[in-house]
């Protein structure tokens, strides 16, 4: 049996607030940016550490923020938002942050400028990442495409759930 804890009445503030400060700069990032300069092993995020190159569902989310996700290119009907943007990311071959930027810009003007203008940017805004945190935070609670659930986690390890959740115990498992 659990003992001791509090709830917290501000979980889902705490818990954006954690996941920030473990961002080195301390900060929801718009644009995309390699998250280490090595080229062998950086990959392209965006937000809150967001892994947009291999996490095909992260991708998903930041094109649903920017209204693009599943749209057809106006230049190749056959390619989806998502592979257009994959395409734009990997056509960068350096880790130079503005070349990645530049990339993705170009390929949403080039791809998408019906549907988002013709000066459209690569970026979200930080209500956007937390929008996209909180469908990966539920992911991880909830379970996806047949992974356990964390509560289901906890539950087959005989932890109380329902006297762990919206505590600060459940905000660091989360």
């Amino acid at each position: 049996m659990l003992t001791g804890l509090q709830r917290i009445s501000n979980y889902t503030t705490l818990l954006r607030q954690v996941l920030v400060n473990v961002e080195e700069t301390r900060v929801v990032k718009r644009k995309a940016y390699f998250d280490s300069r090595d080229p062998v092993n950086a990959l392209v995020t965006i937000g809150i550490g967001f892994n947009i190159d291999t996490v095909s569902k992260n991708l998903r989310y930041v094109l649903e923020e920017m209204g693009v996700y599943n749209l057809p290119s106006e230049i190749d009907p056959t390619k989806t938002a998502q592979e257009v943007i994959k395409e734009a990311i990997d056509s960068v071959v350096t880790t130079f942050d503005p070349d990645l930027q530049s990339a993705l810009d170009n390929a949403l003007q080039q791809h998408f400028s019906v549907a988002l203008g013709a000066t459209a940017e690569f970026a979200i805004t930080e209500p956007q990442a937390y929008n996209i945190l909180d469908k990966i935070i539920n992911d991880k609670k909830y379970g996806l495409n047949g992974e356990r659930s964390l509560d289901d986690r906890l539950r087959a390890n005989g932890i109380d759930v329902a006297a762990l959740e919206g505590t600060k115990e459940y905000l660091v498992l989360t």
